[in-house]
């Protein structure tokens, strides 16, 4: 043991102090057990990261502040301060005794857990205040020493609970003694054992200055030394025996399983390999199942969009002439107002069935491309609902897939939808610029009421225009808050990739041909 000579000599030397002077041993004595106590915790917190349990990190913690009720122990005993209590010092002692017992009994829980140290700080300080408050500021704690009798009933209970809690701190030792080097575990069964014998010197002494009193404080200083020792000599003097044991019994299992992990690895790469192709393929057969989905979309809106133009309107339209006709013929005042209010209604309704035809499948989109067509949309927008749409459009850029540039105008349009139902604003912007060599990227914006998206479900008209960005290989981000404006930006490449049995088939050749699975799906996306 380290401290096996010396922790002789000093106990030699304190007791010959006690035998000429038993507040100077005292004095002494306590001091030793503060510095010591200090000691493990200044080691414990020093080599906590190094630990793969918090055992000592606890430990050292509540050593802590059993450190401060020695302090207010010793201080009260040379007579520093106020003290309403001439029981103070016994009620300090049991207190720092319970607390220690406390922490050597439930540190070994922490021997396969981690711990929040801020926790155990605030839980060990709210102990040691609280029991201070108790004696010096209520004072409600019980008497623990009657002059000529010894310990009081409940002092006695309290110092066999201790004893009761250090007996359960030893057998836990015991029963996860496969965690301790033998060493340390046995120096540690000495520690707890010597503490109890400390307690029971305690319990049973009656003169303050007697024999059985200098014994148990020998017994404790014996015992905190021996725990010091767990903590400098394993702690730091052999590391490779106590904080990294875990290492030695766990190195062939490592071994083991990294060959194990190899093998596997090995096996599966195939499997890898083939998964990577696979979903890839399927990657590219739902772009273009998106794709066809739009083209769909996109024809009936224009069949819809034609039967409005060459039935309804025509039939309209004809219904308006021979309205006028028959209007010219009668000559009643009441019936030619009845028939005023009937055209009107008619010219509405045409009006509205242009619009509609208009809006279903615009042909200035067909016609002229997508930058045209957003600018006419902008100028929609003001024109039917007021909301000044400012639109910024950078030359040269045309998406070369029809259904990229139908995504683009149709999201376009219900953002801007939106912006007029929710936003409570006047203006908005609308940019379209080039993202990159093969991308392009939509930005509709306002400064608007913005929203909390997480307390705000996305809508159904958002959400579909999601699903269809994501589907082409794009992205679409939000970016909003209350007071603070809405800002969507949609990026999608500026062409589809292709087929999904020429995209099979290349990224075969890239597999078979021995290339990287990751190569072969850079390679498909480049192409």
């Amino acid at each position: 043991m380290l401290f096996g000579g010396g922790i002789v000599s000093i106990f030699l030397f304190l007791f010959l102090i006690s035998e000429w002077n038993y507040i100077l041993f005292h004095r002494l004595l306590e001091l030793f057990s503060v510095v010591v106590m200090c000691t493990i915790f200044i080691v414990a917190w020093n080599t906590r990261r190094l630990i793969d349990n918090d055992y000592l990190l606890f430990l050292g913690i509540g050593f802590l502040f059993v450190a401060v009720l020695e302090s207010v122990h010793a201080a009260v005993y040379m007579g520093i301060g106020a003290v309403r209590s001439a029981d103070a010092v016994n009620q300090l002692w049991m207190q720092a005794r319970t607390l220690e017992a406390v922490a050597l009994s439930m540190a070994t829980l922490f021997l396969t857990r981690r711990i929040a140290p801020g926790r155990v700080f605030a839980g060990f300080g709210a102990a040691t205040a609280l029991g201070l408050l108790a004696i010096f500021k209520w004072p409600i704690f019980p008497v623990c020493f009657v002059e000529g009798r010894g310990l009081t009933l409940f002092a006695r209970v309290l110092g066999l609970a201790g004893i009761g809690l250090l007996g359960a701190a030893i057998a836990a030792v015991l029963r996860h003694r496969d965690k301790f080097e033998p060493a340390v575990r046995n120096l540690i069964v000495m520690a707890i054992t010597t503490a109890i014998l400390s307690q029971v010197c305690f319990i049973l002494y009656k003169l303050p200055t007697g024999y059985l009193n200098m014994a148990g404080h020998l017994l404790k200083l014996a015992s905190i030394g021996m725990i010091c020792e767990v903590f400098v000599v394993m702690g730091l003097s052999q590391p490779l025996n106590t904080v990294f044991l875990h290492l030695k019994r766990s190195e062939q299992d490592l071994r083991h399983k990294r060959d194990l992990l190899e093998t596997r690895v090995a096996e599966r790469t195939v499997e890898l390999n083939r998964t990577i192709v696979e979903l890839e393929l399927r990657t590219v057969q739902l772009r273009k199942l998106a794709a066809n989905l739009i083209q769909a979309e996109q024809s009936e809106r224009r069949r819809l969009s034609q039967l409005l133009h060459d039935n309804l309107q025509q039939i309209l339209v004809a219904v308006r002439i021979q309205l006028g006709i028959a209007k010219g013929r009668v000559s009643d005042s009441g019936v030619t107002t009845v028939l005023d209010r009937v055209e009107d209604l008619l010219s509405e309704a045409i009006d509205e069935s242009r619009t509609l035809s208009a809006e279903l499948s615009p042909r200035i989109l067909y016609e002229t491309g997508l930058a045209p067509a957003l600018t006419w949309l902008g100028h929609q927008m003001e024109d039917k609902y007021g909301l000044k749409v400012g639109v910024r459009i950078e030359s040269g850029v045309q998406p070369r897939d029809e259904n990229v540039a139908l995504v683009f105008f149709h999201s376009a349009r219900e953002l801007l939808f939106n912006i007029v139902k929710h936003a409570r604003v006047g203006q908005a912007s609308l940019a379209l610029a080039r993202e990159r060599d093969r991308w392009l990227r939509l930005t509709v914006a306002d400064e608007g009421i913005g929203y909390e998206p997480a307390a705000v479900a996305e809508s159904i008209g958002l959400t579909s225009i999601r699903e269809r960005v994501v589907y082409l290989g794009g992205q679409m981000e939000i970016r909003t808050a209350p007071g603070q404006g809405t800002r969507v930006e949609l990026v999608l490449p500026m062409d589809l990739p292709e087929t999904p049995a020429e995209a099979g088939r290349k990224t075969e050749d890239a597999v078979g041909g021995g290339m990287d699975p990751r190569r072969a799906m850079q390679r498909l996306k480049q192409d």
